[in-house]
């Protein structure tokens, strides 16, 4: 038995009411496919090009990007 209730609307299932310890489960499986498909998508569309920190903390800083 999992323990899932179900509410009906005009015969039909419309919503399901689940533990919270299964709940919890899902979630953390869901978060973790949705940071999968972040990285997946931010690694498709990286073109490659860095800048070092020192430099990018120079620029922030103020300098001259010829200085920095």
């Amino acid at each position: 038995m999992t323990g899932i209730q179900f509410i009906e609307r005009d015969g039909k299932r419309e919503f399901a009411v689940i533990p919270i310890e299964l709940y919890e489960r899902l979630s953390a499986v869901l978060e973790d496919a949705d940071d999968a498909a972040l990285f997946d998508s931010a690694q498709a569309t990286d073109g490659g090009f860095r800048i070092p920190a020192a430099i990018a903390h120079a620029i922030l800083d103020g300098r001259h990007l010829l200085k920095a």
